[in-house]
């Protein structure tokens, strides 16, 4: 599938998850205050294009690794049904919910932010923005292979938002926390 349909996936995906009454249900049952998401794109010659989002939900609630559990199942299954009802393919057992504590999130925001040209991949066989765009700009004959690659990825996130935070999400957050 090319890129720029793949990145559409994802934000309608997430727009219709985060809105609703089943989101208005999860939200109110687990005390979520708001999210923030941003898109990480990788590629490799296996599977091709694979951008995906990784989700800050906070909430009032102090979870512990057992009563998240319950949190992670329902925000699968409402990414799951938010992906069909797009037409897009989603599956439970690719979600993963981690703990983090407020006073790394920044931290962990910075290592996400990483598809700029700046980062490198340093898994075997898998890409990421810098990988490619050196290969495209580095007159070897990786480049021909490349290039065009750097070109998809250029023009299918071309003016397009690699983060957003919910309306308001600073207001509710402790000043500790808080991204502006």
């Amino acid at each position: 599938m090319p890129l720029a349909e793949s990145l559409r996936d994802l934000k309608n995906t997430m727009s219709r998850m985060t809105t609703g009454k089943g989101w208005e249900s999860i939200r109110d049952r687990f005390g979520i205050l708001g999210q923030g998401w941003l898109v990480e794109t990788t590629y490799s010659e296996d599977r091709g294009w694979h951008p995906h989002l990784h989700v800050y939900f906070f909430s009032r609630n102090d979870f512990d690794k057992n009563s998240v559990q319950p949190v992670a199942k329902a925000l699968s299954e409402k990414w799951v049904g938010s992906a069909t009802s797009v037409g897009a393919v989603a599956s439970t057992f690719a979600q993963s919910v981690e703990l983090i504590d407020p006073a790394t999130a920044r931290r962990a925001t910075a290592y996400l932010l990483k598809d700029s040209p700046k980062f490198r991949s340093k898994k075997d066989g898998v890409h990421c923005a810098g990988d490619i765009f050196d290969a495209a700009t580095s007159g070897t004959p990786e480049a021909i292979y490349a290039s065009p690659l750097w070109a998809e990825f250029e023009e299918a996130t071309f003016r397009k938002q690699r983060f957003r935070f919910s309306t308001n999400l600073d207001e509710k957050l402790p000043s500790t926390v808080r991204f502006r």
